[in-house]
């Protein structure tokens, strides 16, 4: 296992991937922690909220990711012997470079739209979800402040998505730093009405995520345009003609990034889905789920983002087929995989109360919560080997098998167990730990098939070669 052919192009993919996600998840645990220690009410409330509209994100990520992939193979035309340092594209890729940007935008303008609409209209039909009046109230009005935001979110995301294409990840970091910051800070000043500004508690946090993603959004345009002229430069090529594209077009690609934002839509819709059953339980109840849930979605951001590297690499080793190679890079991860979600369910469990205490100062939900850590951890690792045996066979193009395991997991087996028990009292109504221990079950048998699954890839591969 060499470094310079495993081991070093994996971190370089890696350690930005990482720390992009890392920023992602921590605004849903910046509101979490700053609405939980304003109020139990107000946490459960953004909790929910949140749990709504990020599946309309996932799924709108998923759509715009179809351009990353021919973004790169774009790449993969560079001319090396006539390349300079500043521009990787030349002539006709040029050119075909700055259409698929277009296209981009075309789309992301369409999915702004339709986000609008969709958040807005989920924050008026909460009322029929929400039984309790306070918290259902809180939660419509920072949803109605996200939708507001979603024009700069989903637009952000496209410059995010055209650097991500281009291997262009140092100004996406940057801005994804500067917007945590930005979302901490305005979460307090609009939740606690520093500044001027009327004290808005929950809703705030709405508030703080559109002005946020706004701010973020111009600041990410600035540099994707500055780094990447060549394919962000406003519909005009370097001899200064005019670049169109069909609209006709831009429509397929948006219908052909219909799948992969299915499959990211389709685990966490059901994990929103167990959020809503779960309030049919007490507020502390509600708030304890969300705290767990989140913690354990932020420690799950680094398998995420070691999974996404694996893909790139596994794909490239299968495009020359490289079978040895591929094993190498698939053994490696997993390895760093294990280790890293073995150390980090340890930290879970040992320090589950200080933890659980950085989000709330109610006792009730911290005593429910540092329950809940102990199947947290379990989640947080199989998760993770989930994520990653899955990102293995994607790199094989095999998209498939890990959709149907999950559809089989939550929409098969836990989702509809958890409905009968609540909604019917079919053999027993479920705890709220319960329904983590279903989750973790889940997880594990999902794991272990979809590991079969990838030990069976393989050998079909070498016996081919």
């Amino acid at each position: 296992m060499t470094n310079s052919t495993i081991i070093k192009p994996i971190l370089k993919l890696a350690i930005p991937l990482i720390l992009i996600q890392l920023c992602q998840a921590s605004l849903g645990i910046v509101d979490a922690m700053v609405a939980g220690q304003y109020n139990y009410k107000d946490l459960a409330a953004v909790g929910l909220g949140s749990a709504i509209w990020t599946p309309v994100f996932l799924f709108f990520t998923g759509v715009l990711y179809v351009f990353v992939p021919k973004f790169a193979a774009l790449n993969n035309t560079v001319d090396t012997n006539n390349a300079d340092a500043n521009n990787i594209y030349h002539g006709n890729t040029h050119i075909a470079a700055q259409k698929l940007f277009l296209h981009a935008k075309n789309v992301a303008f369409w999915l702004s739209i339709i986000g609008f609409v969709i958040i807005e209209l989920l924050a008026f039909s909460v009322t029929w979800f929400i039984q309790d009046d306070e918290v259902s109230l809180i939660t419509r009005n920072y949803l109605m402040f996200v939708g507001l935001g979603m024009p700069g979110i989903i637009h952000m995301l496209m410059y995010r998505i055209t650097g991500e294409g281009n291997s262009t990840l140092k100004p996406i970091v940057l801005v994804s730093f500067l917007l945590v910051i930005m979302n901490a800070c305005l979460n307090v000043i609009f939740i606690h009405g520093f500044l001027g500004f009327p004290e808005m508690g929950g809703m705030g946090c709405g508030l703080a995520t559109a002005v946020s993603g706004y701010i973020a959004c111009m600041f990410l345009k600035k540099q994707i345009t500055q780094q990447l002229p060549w394919v962000a430069s406003a519909g005009h090529s370097v001899s200064g003609n005019n670049v169109s594209v069909d609209k006709q077009d831009s429509k397929r690609l948006l219908i052909e990034g219909l799948p992969i934002g299915f499959s990211f839509l389709l685990e966490v819709m059901a994990l929103t889905v167990l959020a809503f059953l779960i309030s049919t339980y007490s507020i502390r109840h509600i708030a304890a789920h969300q705290i767990v849930l989140n913690i354990t979605l932020i420690a799950f951001m680094i398998p995420v983002a070691i999974a996404n590297a694996t893909t790139i690499r596994i794909a490239y080793f299968n495009g020359i087929a490289d079978a040895s190679n591929a094993a190498k890079v698939a053994i490696f991860t997993l390895l760093v995989t294990v280790v890293y979600a073995t150390i980090m369910a340890a930290l879970l469990v040992v320090y589950d109360d200080k933890i659980v205490g950085y989000f709330t100062n109610d006792d009730g939900v911290k005593e429910i919560a540092t329950i809940l850590m102990t199947y947290g951890a379990a989640f947080q690792f199989f998760s993770a080997m989930q994520m990653l045996i899955s990102g293995v066979l994607r790199g094989f193009e095999d998209f498939v098998k890990p959709l149907l395991v999950i559809l089989i997991n939550y929409w098969l087996f836990i989702v509809p167990v958890v409905i009968l028990s609540i909604k019917f009292n079919w053999i027993m109504r479920l705890r709220v730990e319960d329904i983590w221990l279903l989750m973790v079950v889940g997880l594990a048998v999902s794991s272990f098939v979809l590991a079969i699954v990838c030990r069976r890839k393989f050998k079909h591969i070498q016996l081919g070669s």
